[in-house]
Order: structure tokens, then sequence, then C-alpha cells
């Protein structure tokens, strides 16, 4: 989303691996807490009109591979399924930032 890899400066930097550390190692860290004000930062970065044409172009199957950067092994017909995924956790951080709700993160 921010073109490198996470936990990286700025709120699309943020987005996953940012927030506060609480509890136990889960696997990937310990779960992540995000204020509603660190949610609204989020939530406003991923409206900007053109961050999913630029995460399309920086899809990179050979690079991203080469990177590790999950899940390890990338295809060319991957980029449909990670902008879904991206779709899916911009619209998660606007509708918590609407409700003005913090987030907690996880990642097993």
């Amino acid at each position: 989303m921010c073109g490198a890899l996470e936990p990286a400066p700025g709120p699309l930097g943020q987005a996953v691996f940012g927030g506060t550390e609480i509890g136990e190692d889960q696997g990937y860290g310990p779960a992540r807490y995000f204020s509603p004000a660190q949610v609204a930062e989020i939530a406003a970065a991923f409206q900007s009109p053109s961050l999913a044409t630029e995460l399309r172009a920086r899809f990179d199957k050979e690079a991203m591979t080469q990177l590790g950067i999950y899940p390890g092994v990338w295809e060319a017909d991957d980029e449909d399924w990670l902008v879904d995924a991206f779709d899916t956790l911009r619209d998660f951080y606007a509708a918590a930032s609407k409700a003005g709700q913090s987030v907690v993160t996880v990642i097993e």
C-alpha cells in the first residue's frame, strides 16, 4: 500500500503492523491497537483516488517473491486477490472510522 515493507512511516505503512503492541506474540507478533484517531488517519489515507491504481502498478510478482513478501510465492493472477484484499481493508477502516471505533489487529 505504501510501496515499502511494513511497518513504514505514514498511515498506509502502519495499517497492518503499526499501532501499539498489546499482549503475547500470536505468530506474527502481538496484537496491535489503533486508537480512533489513528483509525481515522489510516481511513483517510486509504481514500486517495490513485491508491488502487498505484497498488496495481507496483505489483511485481518476481520482486515480491524474491523479497519473501507474504505469501512467499506470487503468480500473475494474484494481483486480483491482492486488490480485493486492499478493498476489504480500506472498507474496514472506513467503517471503523465512521463509527469512531478503535481497531485491534491480530495476525496468526
